[in-house]
């Protein structure tokens, strides 16, 4: 586990590289993808399925990109695409591929299918987390009194 979670900061600060992302986001996008890994794999033990694992692990760092993106002041997909990176159903679908050119269809189908499922886990994860932050930094926006 402890490998696999170094992996994923180096992949993720890896990623951040490839796409000439600003040097002062690069540490916390490592950690975006951390705890994205961590909060999937630790859903995966509990719960043995893909799909809500990866919902959760793209729903925690999604909202951990919310919050880097208002502390550093930079966008949130700057931290969110990254940290996701991870996360994505690479290995399945290239098996779904492999299946269908192997003639084995109905395994192919049974890939592809969770493929699919797997990334709109993770697009609802992200899209759910700005829904989430905004109604926080809403509330916390209104309770705050205004500074004079």
């Amino acid at each position: 586990m402890i490998t696999m979670t170094l992996l994923s900061i180096l992949a993720t600060i890896s990623f951040s590289i490839l796409y000439q992302v600003p040097k002062k986001a690069i540490i916390p996008i490592g950690v975006v993808g951390m705890v994205a890994w961590l909060s999937y794999s630790i859903s995966l033990q509990f719960s043995h399925n893909v799909v809500l694992a990866s919902f959760i692990g793209s729903l925690i760092a999604s909202l951990l990109s919310e919050a880097f993106a208002r502390f550093i002041h930079m966008p949130v997909v700057l931290f969110a695409v990254p940290g996701i990176v991870v996360l994505l159903p690479g290995l399945l679908a290239y098996s779904a591929m492999k299946a269908f050119v192997s003639h084995q269809y109905m395994t192919g189908i049974s890939m592809a299918t969770q493929t699919a499922l797997v990334a709109g886990a993770l697009a609802s994860g992200i899209a759910m987390s700005g829904i989430v932050a905004k109604a926080i930094w809403r509330k916390y926006r209104v309770s705050t009194p205004p500074v004079r």
